[in-house]
């Protein structure tokens, strides 16, 4: 009893669900740069399961207890389109029509008891991001509807709230809570007469299903409804850069017809400023100063270098002892060629060769 009373008395503040940090995984995946951001909106009445559908995206359980959700919840999920390199942040955005305001406690001391609150109480109201604050819809890049099949009302918010969507943005309604099929009160035929009717305006594909939250029923079909949001995202990128794409080349076309307009484009203007620069090139040269030459090479310090054989007396004055060492070795080349082996000065003895036989000696 007291738990039940305790569960009662319980502030709806502690339950508030708090925001699902980014995972790392996500954070590693997204510091190498997005290509594509998508926002999927998720839209519906009270209790028919828009915080279960975006704890199931991000990978969590099904939430047994319901817990409403005083204000617009954000949290990026992970997905990829059929196993590209195309980096997609994908953020969904859990919308609040009206957010339920939080009355702050006076901060001055109470003087009296007053059990009603008065307008002239210190008490403030803080205000909360819902649907009336800002337009969830810009930027958006899909729609999820849910009704609850087991409560007639949450379809008529679905129609009412089809004609506010954007033309261009995809929807899917989601029927929730399909494993309830004996408390069924929406057909699937009612919702699809109502959505043949709103295709007529639209430019964007629109289709129903169903799901169930409790065993994850539908998640793979809105993995694949997520593709539609993609591509048609990537067919305005696409277009855009085509758009630019041509209008660099109607720039370019003009640059050139401008180009062969001009000056530029005549041979003989172009051979006339080819020579002015050779003669400016060159008057430069000319006039160059001196002291950008190297410095020269001073030879004999200073005095005049006087050959010995021209003037032996004025090169031994300037050049006493270069003069000196090169008569010294002058004079002892002279004394090497006097000297004259004694070996040459001895008589040499000739021998006649004239022996004839008539002449030879005979022995007696």
């Amino acid at each position: 009893m007291l738990s039940a009373l305790k569960k009662l008395t319980k502030s709806n503040d502690d339950r508030c669900p708090a925001p699902m940090p980014m995972s790392s995984s996500l954070q590693k995946k997204f510091s190498k740069g997005v290509h594509f951001n998508m926002k999927i909106l998720i839209k519906g009445d009270r209790n028919v399961g828009k915080s279960c559908l975006l704890q199931r995206l991000q990978g969590g359980p099904f939430i047994e207890e319901y817990v409403p959700t005083d204000q617009i919840q954000v949290a990026p999920i992970h997905w990829t389109y059929k196993n590209t390199d195309y980096i997609v942040k994908v953020e969904v955005w859990e919308v609040v029509d009206k957010g339920r305001t939080k009355k702050k406690p006076p901060l001055g001391l109470k003087l009296e008891n007053q059990s009603v609150s008065t307008p002239s109480d210190d008490g403030y109201e803080t205000p909360v991001l819902d649907a009336t604050f800002l337009d969830v819809y810009k930027n958006a890049s899909g729609v999820i509807l849910m009704l609850d099949i087991t409560k007639p009302w949450t379809f008529e918010y679905v129609v009412k709230e089809l004609s506010r969507v954007p033309a261009d943005l995809p929807v899917v309604v989601l029927g929730n809570h399909c494993d309830m099929q004996h408390h069924r009160q929406v057909h699937p035929h009612h919702i699809e007469q109502a959505l043949s009717h709103a295709k007529m305006t639209r430019t964007a594909p629109i289709r129903y299903a169903e799901s169930s939250m409790r065993n994850g029923f539908g998640l793979r079909l809105l993995h694949k409804f997520l593709s539609v949001p993609f591509l048609r995202l990537q067919k305005t990128s696409l277009l855009e850069q085509l758009q630019r794409n041509q209008k660099d080349m109607e720039e370019i076309e003009k640059e050139l017809d401008d180009f062969q307009n001009s000056e530029e484009s005549h041979y003989n203007l172009f051979v006339d400023r080819l020579a002015n620069k050779r003669r400016q090139s060159t008057g430069q040269q000319e006039t160059r100063p001196n002291n950008e030459r190297s410095p020269s090479i001073v030879l004999g310090a200073g005095k005049p270098i006087v050959p010995p054989s021209v003037n032996p007396l004025l090169a031994q004055s300037l050049n006493p002892m270069g003069i000196k060492a090169q008569y010294s070795n002058e004079n002892q080349q002279v004394k090497q060629s006097q000297f004259v082996n004694p070996e040459l000065l001895k008589p040499k003895h000739s021998v006649s060769m004239d022996m004839t036989p008539s002449k030879m000696p005979q022995d007696r």
